[in-house]
């Protein structure tokens, strides 16, 4: 996972804003990850923001370049995206028992985004940013040029048309044509 993270005591009481910029080891790390050509760039600016006495929001947009294998020619194709993101984090001692010791709580689908917890004093941003990378991207990527023939694809070259057709067989049977 990415690491970028924050302790509890670097965040002011009026909050924090900043800006990172990932650095190449990072980047490749990530694209390995995600079973991508290459992250080219990847930078985030944001803001976390003490919500009430239990916990911090955070918020901020992602900034990346990023190359896929086209679909069609194989080739890298290139893809931007600039994406926002909002995340509450919440003291471990807050959450639910469960959530705390790290083991499995059950989740309403309905009731919107649980919050992250805090743990180990630090609010923890890197797996954030990897999950909004990954559904950011393109599941289809495929160059501006590229084309697929689709006219020819699956069918075998045929000389008369009347003998492709699947009643042109059951016609020979009739007959009682073997060939």
């Amino acid at each position: 996972m990415l690491e970028l993270d924050h302790t509890l005591r670097e965040i002011p009481s009026g909050g924090l804003e900043t800006q990172h910029t990932f650095d190449a080891a990072a980047r490749k790390a990530l694209a390995d990850r995600l079973g991508i050509v290459a992250v080219d760039a990847l930078s985030v600016a944001y803001d976390i923001l003490p919500a009430g006495a239990d916990g911090f929001d955070a918020s901020g947009t992602i900034r990346a370049r990023v190359q896929q294998t086209c679909g069609v020619t194989l080739e890298p194709v290139g893809q931007s995206m600039e994406e926002p993101f909002e995340i509450a984090y919440r003291l471990s001692a807050r959450l639910p028992p469960e959530a705390a010791s790290g083991g499995e709580i059950e989740v309403d689908p309905l009731s919107g985004d649980e919050p992250e917890p805090i743990r180990g004093n630090r609010i923890a941003l890197g797996p954030i940013i990897e999950q909004v990378v990954a559904s950011a991207l393109d599941p289809f990527p495929r160059a501006p040029d590229a084309a697929l023939d689709v006219s020819q694809a699956g069918t075998p070259p045929v000389e008369d048309a009347k003998e492709a057709s699947p009643f042109a067989s059951l016609a020979k049977l009739k007959a009682g044509d073997d060939s």
